[in-house]
């Protein structure tokens, strides 16, 4: 019985025990949870990283976690498990290797989306890596230019050997300073001035060179002053750009023939050089005021010795468009949109009954308007009877043109030499040339105009020389 009874208070003790320590249990928790922060850090570091996989769709687990703002004073979040967790390095290593993956995808996208849209325009994105012909500038109308870099020396110097040697001013003589085109700046005119004056001539200003309100009549007065005065011996022209025309209408040619002067001018003055052919005198096709403000020191001085009636014997490197031949003939020209319009006036310089070698240049015309120009002359016949023809320089030509770019003419044109070539003279029997450095470009070699030349083509350049 005893035995029993002991047997009996042994089961109970354990029992009792057992009860005891399960109640002991349950209020050790939170005592533990509140004295040991540490041990919640890593409870949560260890579900933030349970799934090693989702470290690629989850760069930032703590977005998972429950607000604890002592957790968060008190723990450095992500961060410690990414970095040195030294008690669970087969966890480090996953979330180390997997997220490398979402930085490589986040960056990419990044630099399309800021460097795509700036550096590059969107006509530039729709054509892919193929080279374009002009350099674009965006927001800028393209443009191009030819025969302004063309290599070119001069191989000697010959006096002016024709009949008109008194036209040719000397030193101490007076110049007329006029301006039948544009009004010109007070700045320009002064310029001229001065030039004139180094060079050895007494300048004298026309009544009307910068009037501000000044009329075609004045213009007109100007420049038949400039004619009749006995005591002038040249007329330099300050500036081209539009009116010439409209002023020549109303001078006799017999007047320009009659004064016996030399001009120098060009662009718009091309309407008096037209005159001055006409009437079988010689002008200068050379810059104005740009001689004295910034045009290369040989082409104002090779100006300056023209004046004087030293000629340059030209030797200029070829195009690959020219035309092989010689020719002789009387040297006429000048801007192709002012030449057009003198066609057929009693100053159409290609009316000439002898052979003439035909000169142009022009400025800020596309493709169209260039052919439609050169369609009129060939309609007209002045490139069917010109003996030979230079091609000057063609100056910030748009690069794009709606309705001529040659791709219904067996491909698109190259350029305006490759454009005339093709459109004008596919077989040309006779010596034509390209890329003259003369016209409204950066350089401006003088063309005397109006006297006899010889032009010599070869496959590798040509020569202008000035003939008796």
């Amino acid at each position: 019985m005893k035995k029993t009874i002991a047997a009996i208070c042994f089961c109970l003790g354990l029992l009792l025990t057992a009860c005891s320590g399960n109640s002991g249990a349950t209020a050790e928790i939170p005592a533990t949870t509140a004295e040991n922060p540490a041990a919640t850090t890593e409870t949560h570091t260890a579900t933030a990283a349970k799934p090693a996989t989702t470290a690629a769709t989850l760069p930032v687990p703590t977005e998972t976690l429950p607000t604890d703002t002592t957790a968060a004073d008190t723990t450095p979040v992500v961060t410690a498990a990414e970095t040195t967790p030294a008690d669970t390095p087969e966890q480090t290593t996953a979330l180390l290797t997997t997220p490398a993956a979402p930085t490589e995808t986040t960056e990419e996208p990044y630099e399309e989306t800021t460097e795509a849209p700036i550096e590059t325009s969107p006509e530039a994105t729709t054509t892919g890596t193929e080279p374009q012909p002009f350099t674009r500038t965006p927001g800028e109308e393209e443009t191009f230019s030819e025969g302004e870099d063309t290599p070119i020396r001069v191989t000697a110097f010959t006096h002016y050997p024709g009949a008109r040697a008194a036209c040719f001013p000397q030193e101490g003589d007076r110049v007329a300073v006029i301006s039948p085109s544009t009004l010109p700046t007070r700045a320009e005119t002064d310029a001229v001035i001065r030039g004139l004056q180094s060079w050895g001539y007494v300048p004298v200003e026309g009544q009307y060179v910068c009037a501000e309100m000044r009329t075609y009549e004045d213009c007109r007065a100007d420049l038949l002053w400039a004619l009749t005065d006995p005591s002038i011996k040249a007329i330099f022209c300050v500036r081209g750009g539009y009116g010439a025309s409209e002023v020549m209408d109303s001078i006799a040619p017999d007047t320009v023939r009659a004064a016996g002067k030399l001009l120098i001018g060009y662009s718009d003055v091309t309407v008096l050089h037209a005159a001055w052919s006409a009437a079988g005198l010689p002008s200068i096709h050379s810059s104005m005021s740009r001689v004295f403000t910034g045009l290369p020191e040989e082409c104002a001085r090779f100006t300056r010795q023209m004046m004087r009636g030293q000629l340059p014997v030209y030797e200029c490197g070829g195009s690959g468009y020219d035309v092989p031949g010689t020719a002789e003939g009387v040297l006429i020209g000048g801007n192709l949109a002012t030449l057009t319009a003198v066609l057929d006036t009693e100053y159409d310089c290609t009316a000439l009954q002898q052979p003439y070698i035909l000169f142009i240049e022009e400025l800020e015309e596309d493709l169209e308007h260039i052919h439609r120009f050169l369609t009129v002359l060939k309609h007209r016949g002045v490139l069917d009877n010109a003996a030979g023809i230079i091609f000057g320089e063609w100056i910030d030509i748009p690069a794009e043109s709606e309705t001529t770019d040659g791709t219904s003419r067996g491909g698109e044109y190259q350029g305006v030499a490759d454009m005339i070539r093709r459109a004008f003279f596919p077989d040309s029997d006779i010596p034509i040339a390209f890329g003259f450095p003369a016209g409204h470009g950066d350089v401006n070699y003088p063309l005397l105009l109006g006297e006899k030349v010889r032009l010599q083509v070869s496959e590798d350049g040509f020569t202008l020389e000035w003939t008796d």
